[in-house]
């Protein structure tokens, strides 16, 4: 468990075997931050979010034992929690449609997953929809966990194995033009990758209008996206994270998604999304949908969560301590503009 102060959001997740994430559509903000809901919608988005919400390791709806067959990859060592995070890690940013583990037993991974879970930091925005998990029936067991991926991470994934990605899907197609086409406008080979991750930051803030009215449950999953942010401009915190790694990944800086929970304007702990962006090897905090205020303030870019420590961030957001740690700010040369 996390040594943070602020654990309250932790300590509401009932521990459940392979229950539901509950994360990243009910964020809420002040004044001055973005809203993920309006009250009158907050049966049908918790509904939403119960039922099919996309982008976070769910419950494994097919598990069985008797895998005989670690195929061609290399099965990793799992003994703790924090060795399953980092394994679990590396597959998503990698894009891996499987991940092979071996552990003393399939209870012992239980444990781990669940402890995970509990922790909130079992998340990735690009994973879709279910887990499914298989198992041999020996000890140390060796587990196979399948992955597969929305459109961002589909996209993502041929960025990282080819210079000219060609997709036959048209909204991974639109997707990968739009965001490469944004990068371009907005970067040079010249910038350092913290004047990229000012520049992405900044764009979106500009570009993108935070939307909290969902009437629908197509509407929330849609708005979670990285397609929603950057061909129609408007979007929810899942949709400003993932848009933000994506381009991030376009202009070659290490971007990722964290899974937490942020103070509401009624002081209390819900479940949100920002970035962490590595700058000369500290991976720093960015939440740009706390940087895009309502009402919409058109060209002003506010900078208040850009490039900031844990210390910072601690003050009203929450996560795993299993992220990488960010020991100071680095924000000389930032002001809203």
């Amino acid at each position: 468990m996390s040594n943070r102060t602020k654990n309250h959001y932790r300590r509401n997740i009932s521990r459940r075997r392979f229950v539901r994430f509950l994360a990243l559509v009910l964020c809420f903000a002040s004044v001055f931050v973005s809203s993920c809901f309006s009250s009158k919608n907050i049966d049908e988005i918790i509904y939403a979010v119960e039922s099919r919400f996309p982008g976070v390791l769910q419950t494994p709806k097919n598990m069985q034992g008797g895998l005989s067959s670690i195929g061609s990859e290399e099965a990793i060592s799992v003994g703790s929690t924090q060795d399953l995070f980092y394994a679990t890690q590396e597959a998503l940013y990698s894009f891996r449609s499987d991940l092979y583990l071996t552990v003393n037993s399939f209870e012992e991974f239980n444990q781990y997953w669940d402890e995970l879970i509990e922790d909130g930091a079992l998340h990735s925005a690009f994973q879709y929809p279910e887990v499914q998990i298989e198992y041999d029936n020996y000890e140390p067991c060796t587990v196979r966990v399948i992955l597969d991926f929305n459109d961002t991470g589909i996209v993502m994934r041929e960025i990282l194995n080819s210079t000219n990605p060609i997709f036959t899907d048209p909204i991974q197609q639109e997707l990968y033009d739009v965001a490469e086409s944004i990068v371009e406008s907005i970067t040079d080979p010249e910038m350092s990758d913290k004047e990229i991750a000012i520049a992405v930051h900044d764009y979106l803030v500009v570009n993108t209008i935070y939307e909290d009215i969902t009437n629908t449950v197509d509407q929330i999953d849609y708005l979670s996206t990285a397609h929603s942010i950057l061909v129609r401009n408007e979007g929810q915190c899942q949709g400003y994270a993932e848009a933000y790694t994506l381009l991030m990944s376009i202009a070659g800086v290490e971007s990722r998604i964290v899974s937490g929970s942020a103070l509401d304007q009624r002081a209390k702990y819900q479940p949100h999304a920002w970035n962490q962006v590595k700058i000369d090897g500290i991976w720093y905090h960015v939440d740009v949908t706390w940087d895009d205020p309502i009402p919409d303030t058109g060209d002003q870019v506010i900078s208040s969560y850009l490039l900031r420590s844990d210390e910072y961030f601690d003050r009203d957001h929450d996560w795993s301590d299993l992220f990488p740690y960010c020991p100071e700010d680095d924000v000389v040369g930032i002001t809203d503009r």
